[in-house]
């Protein structure tokens, strides 16, 4: 078998479990060194959707229960088998053909007669999990009658008949029954997309109760035409590999916090959540999406008991310089704190959030506030991975101390009286007016009498 992989990487299944490839558009060839399986059986061989990133292979021979395999160009010493659970069932699976979807599914034809069980198609939505335990096939051979065979053995001994088509919505499978001389098509609508979440929303933070846990948890979706069971799932990693919680249903909903199967959702702490078809066949996982458990009991405040909480709850008479303390909350790391003239915080005095939060359960106002001023404050616990909600408090600033003091009276008028004469200069002054006057009597009377 002869398959393309790019514009210059040519692949090649020989008749022996071998496998070559030429990475410079067929002017040389290099052999891999390990053979599939037995090392007996005409091989298939497809490469990756994304192999010029991966550069990973995959091939099958058409011998019982040898297996699908996958390589890994300039990195694999040897073939790994991702089917192995099919083939330790040995109910004779023999791969006739094997093609890859655009988008990264793995189709794989089988000869032997299809049952409920065994023959017919099997996909896989990720041949390329990292970990070959994890990929997962679908056998998809429903509606098929008992007695089809995809054998080609009678009319192509030693070509692939399995044939793919599609759009971005769907993928077309085409092949020959051989035994009853009828063409089947088979029409994937689950391959491309999962579904979309809804809720949570992406970085939503999910309220806990006062043991500490998440109590009220919906994971919702939109409808996946075709679908009549989904799987859900949260993690604890981004990597969607350590599973805490799944669950299934037919419903385009699931509550993870009640009944038998219940979600153990911490404070404090980050989970990612994805959901999928899984019946009739599976769908790829919906985007990894995240969500955090609330830090400290909702509605966490500051003013959950007045002790240890300065100002007071509505204090008023506050020194323009407060000092401001809150209660503290578990598993916090920080503290935002906003400080504001208003109720909806729009005129900002003071705001240590982000990179500026504070690693304690106090502060002290760097700075004179307004006498007789109300102004609201604000703060709530946060982590690496969640917060609080807000706690919040107002305070009214004590009154201008100058206005206070009582109004003073006007200076009074003192009048300054001239010093007291002693009564014997009085006397002396006296007698020398009168002799000054009896002088100007005699004065007077001469100068009458001489006219």
């Amino acid at each position: 078998m002869l398959a393309l992989a790019g514009e210059e990487t040519i692949l090649i299944g020989g008749r022996n479990g071998e496998v070559a490839y030429s990475t410079d558009g067929g002017g040389s060839f290099t052999r891999i060194s390990e053979v599939i399986g037995s090392g007996m059986g005409d091989v298939q061989v497809v490469a990756d959707a994304d192999y010029q990133e991966n550069g990973i292979i995959y091939a099958a021979t058409n011998l019982a229960d040898e297996g699908i395999w996958r390589w890994v160009i300039g990195v694999s010493t040897q073939w790994e088998q991702i089917d192995e659970p099919i083939t330790e069932l040995g109910a004779g699976q023999c791969i006739s053909g094997l093609v890859m979807g655009r988008e990264g599914t793995l189709y794989a034809l089988r000869l032997e007669p299809a049952t409920s069980a065994s023959g017919g198609m099997i996909r896989s939505v990720n041949p390329s999990a990292p970990d070959p335990e994890d990929v997962e096939f679908d056998l998809v051979n429903r509606a098929l009658p008992e007695d089809t065979a995809f054998d080609p053995t009678p009319l192509f001994p030693t070509l692939p008949y399995l044939k793919l088509s599609g759009d971005y919505e769907s993928n077309e499978l085409w092949t020959i029954d051989t035994e009853n001389q009828i063409i089947y098509r088979f029409q994937d609508t689950l391959c491309k997309l999962g579904p979309v979440l809804i809720m949570p929303m992406a970085g939503d933070i999910i309220p806990v109760d006062s043991s500490g846990y998440i109590t009220d948890l919906t994971l919702q979706w939109e409808e996946l035409g075709g679908t009549t069971k989904y799987e859900a799932a949260i993690y604890l990693n981004s990597e969607a590999t350590s599973t805490l919680w799944s669950g299934t249903t037919a419903n385009t909903a699931i509550i993870t916090t009640s009944g038998n199967n219940q979600a153990k959702l911490l404070s404090g702490t980050r989970y990612y959540c994805q959901v999928r078809s899984l019946e009739p066949i599976k769908s790829p996982w919906s985007v990894l999406q995240s969500f955090t458990a609330a830090l400290g009991i909702i509605p966490w405040s500051p003013l959950v008991t007045p002790a240890g909480v300065s100002p007071s709850p509505g204090a008023a008479n506050v020194s323009i310089r407060p000092a401001f303390t809150w209660e503290s909350a578990d598993g916090a790391t920080g503290y935002e704190f906003v400080l504001a003239k208003d109720s909806e915080f729009t005129d900002v005095l003071v705001a240590l959030t982000g990179a500026d939060a504070l690693p304690t359960t106090a502060w002290g106002c760097d700075r004179d506030l307004d006498y007789s001023t109300t102004y609201f404050w604000k703060v709530r616990a946060i982590s690496a991975d969640s917060y609080s909600e807000w706690g919040t408090n107002v305070l009214t600033t004590q009154a201008d101390p100058s206005a206070l003091l009582p109004p003073q009276s006007p200076p009074s008028t003192v009048l300054e009286l001239p010093p007291t004469i002693p009564a014997s200069r009085i006397l002396v002054a006296i007698g020398i007016v009168v002799i000054l006057a009896a002088a100007l009597l005699v004065f007077i009377v001469r100068t009458k009498k001489s006219s």
